[in-house]
């Protein structure tokens, strides 16, 4: 095989977004996973999707002791539940399954609490009947928040959170992170984790989801404005990958609820702290509409446009405005980055095209530079995918970008390789939300291997191809936790300790920290199934992207532009197919 590069030309520049990472809470990958808090059910608020009371799931009475659900003297409106103690109490964890205590890490333990009479909490680590490590609080009378740092002295893969006192007690809420979270943050992200994707060096980070923004009832639609303030002070939601139909055989997500500790801030944060523009989504009236479709009636839709517009204050309104007040005083004086908003997730037909619409005039008219983007249909191809098209090419509040998204078979994707290189120019750019490649071959449960990043990866040289028509790709979903998931395959899967990082994350980081600024083109002659890309950056480096398919070695020979010297690097990901 012979490649020939021609001479660079700014012909075609490579929108810098191409590249991102799409987060959202499912698989236990925000609570139970990111978002480093370890004890579950923190502040005694969890009712789950039927309506059912779980205020004290996870917490169990020491022998000889009770614990109950009060609220007759709350602390907060909105976290008005507390839990009576008589004894002790134990927290189990996610899952139930305790913590994993690290040896020589420090956790920080936060607890809202009163007692009857004055007296002393006891707060220790415990696992196997052994004490790993401790600490003490004074109770009062009165509702007040302690902080202490524990070291932990011991290292255990099953901890237990006790609490102990020897009079009544009542506990508003209580949390353990480690202190070594990432960047150090004290409401802050699992370390490992949040440092895994920093590494894709992602160009934007699409949150919160995805399916969970949409929600499965009024009261489950994700409102930002819930995910602000002090975390004590946070609603608790369900989350919607708790149910049932989206559980494994003889697993259940019955714990997995929303905290909104990680919340818009934070999310806003770790954008920031990596680099990443934010690409929040937000509900547009509607619940999912594979499912109960619910609608927020078009004259009814004064609260769910105002959310667009305080998200915008939220993030560029200075101090003096309401919004930017409430981020001031969450410890960010300064505005955050915010140039682009997604309307709704998986959102078809009518319904959800005279909602856009009402929120993009509402939004543009008060910050035109806002990029918003619309949905394209729940997938490829097909009449909802088809009637959004035909309602982008003559709504005159057309989108910014067009989301797609697409979880296909590997021969789809090779099939599809030049998707988009005739795009229709009428349309909006397109933004490939999530997307992920299944192999043919699984049965029942589809696994990562090296076939499907390889697939991903034929892709996205003809993605790259066709920068004229693409602004932005994310893979879905990014993390999964171990025998907990709902959904597979994932980019990054953890435990309580560690992660593992699959092929298809070797594929993503490769492309994303390998971004040219400008398309080139690259010639090939000769037998061999190859599929490529070249592009260059302003500094003069060129970057050929090849992806080999097959089972067999395929020589080839670069010939370079006239004149291009310097040093050669070369990034090669191989192995077994599955």
């Amino acid at each position: 095989m012979k490649l020939t590069i021609h001479p660079f030309e700014k012909k075609q520049a490579i929108d810098p977004l191409m590249y991102g990472v799409f987060f959202e809470d499912i698989n236990y990958g925000g609570d139970g996973g990111m978002y480093a808090e370890l004890v579950a059910n923190r502040s005694f608020e969890n009712v789950n999707h039927q309506g059912e009371d779980c205020r004290m799931m996870r917490w169990s009475p020491l022998p000889g002791g009770k614990i109950a659900i009060r609220d007759e003297s709350p602390r907060s409106e909105h976290n008005p539940h507390y839990l009576h103690v008589l004894g002790g109490v134990k927290n189990e964890g996610y899952l139930g399954q305790g913590f994993y205590a690290r040896q020589g890490e420090r956790y920080r333990l936060t607890v809202i609490a009163r007692a009857e009479q004055p007296c002393t909490l006891c707060a220790s680590f415990e696992a196997a009947g052994a004490v790993l490590s401790g600490g003490e609080i004074s109770l009062t009378a009165q509702w007040q928040k302690f902080t202490l740092s524990i070291p932990m002295t011991q290292e255990s893969q099953r901890a237990w959170l006790i609490l102990t006192a020897g009079t009544p007690f009542e506990l508003d809420f209580v949390s353990l992170m480690p202190e070594d979270t990432f960047l150090g943050r004290e409401n802050g992200l699992r370390k490992d984790i949040a440092q895994a994707i920093a590494d894709l060096k992602p160009a934007f980070l699409r949150f919160p989801g995805g399916c969970i923004v949409e929600g499965r009832s009024y009261d489950n639609m994700y409102r930002f404005r819930e995910t602000l303030g002090p975390v004590e002070d946070r609603r608790t939601n369900w989350n919607r990958w708790q149910m049932d139909e989206y559980q494994k055989e003889g697993r259940s997500s019955a714990d997995y609820f929303q905290t909104y500790g990680l919340g818009f801030y934070e999310y806003f944060l770790y954008c920031e702290d990596i680099g990443a523009q934010p690409l929040p989504i937000l509900n547009c009236g509607l619940t999912c509409q594979w499912h109960e479709s619910l609608t927020i009636p078009l004259d009814e839709m004064a609260p769910i446009i105002q959310d667009y517009l305080d998200l915008i204050e939220f993030a560029r309104g200075d101090e003096t405005t309401p919004m930017g007040r409430i981020r001031a005083e969450m410890g960010h004086p300064a505005p955050f980055q915010l140039a682009m908003i997604g309307v709704g997730n998986e959102q078809w037909n009518e319904i959800y095209f005279e909602r856009y619409e009402v929120i993009h005039k509402a939004v543009k008219a008060v910050c035109p530079d806002i990029r918003l983007i619309g949905c394209a249909g729940w997938t490829s191809s097909g009449k909802e995918y088809d009637a959004a098209h035909a309602w982008m090419r003559q709504t005159t509040a057309k989108p910014d970008y067009s989301d797609e998204h697409f979880y296909k078979r590997t021969s789809w994707y090779y099939e599809n390789i030049d998707r988009y290189a005739d795009y229709d120019p009428a349309l909006p750019r397109v933004f490939v939300g999530e997307y992920a490649a299944h192999a043919e071959q699984d049965k029942g449960e589809i696994h990562n291997s090296l076939r499907t990043a390889i697939a991903e990866a034929a892709f996205l040289t003809g993605v790259e191809r066709a920068a004229k028509n693409i602004s932005m790709t994310c893979y879905a979903p990014l993390l999964g936790r171990i025998g907990a998931n709902q959904w597979l395959p994932d980019m990054i899967w953890f435990d309580e300790k560690g992660l593992f990082l699959t092929p298809n994350y070797h594929v993503q980081r490769m492309f994303s920290t390998n971004r040219g600024d400008w398309l080139g083109e690259v010639t090939q002659i000769g037998e061999g199934e190859l599929y490529t890309t070249v592009s260059f950056r302003e500094d003069g480096t060129v970057i050929l992207k090849a992806v080999n398919p097959t089972d067999n070695a395929i020589p080839a020979d670069v010939t370079l532009p006239d004149g291009l010297t310097g040093e050669v690097a070369a990034t090669i990901l191989t192995g077994h197919p599955e």
